[in-house]
């Protein structure tokens, strides 16, 4: 089971959730809202900056990774070109300015506080 870890109060991250469910289709992942995840100390606070795939293997993915192994391992439709587009991203110069947008946009993004509703 691969788990995909994210932050149940950010708006920008729920709808990234709704498309990865919609539209990569991967079977045998599992959400995961960091306000219910029992990741230890470290590993969560990262995440609320980077979204966390923890693979069935154990394997971590951080942030634009992330991405990356989803495109990877996709089940949909569209599977295809997200395995094409996994092997883009893979690309140094493609990886650089993914990771810099990545961070631009994690860093910009809102976090809802106790009186929004999601």
């Amino acid at each position: 089971m691969n788990n995909l870890f994210f932050d149940d109060r950010c708006p920008l991250c729920l709808k990234t959730v709704r498309f990865i469910s919609k539209n990569i289709v991967l079977s045998g992942l599992n959400y995961v809202p960091l306000s219910d995840s029992r990741l230890d100390y470290h590993d969560k606070v990262k995440a609320y900056d980077h979204m966390l795939l923890i693979s069935s293997h154990g394997l971590k993915y951080w942030g634009y990774n992330t991405y990356v192994k989803l495109f990877s391992i996709s089940d949909s439709f569209f599977s295809p070109f997200f395995k094409v587009l996994s092997l883009l991203m893979k690309l140094p110069v493609v990886s650089s300015f993914g990771k810099y947008v990545y961070s631009v946009i994690s860093s910009n993004r809102k976090r809802c506080d106790d009186s929004c509703l999601i």
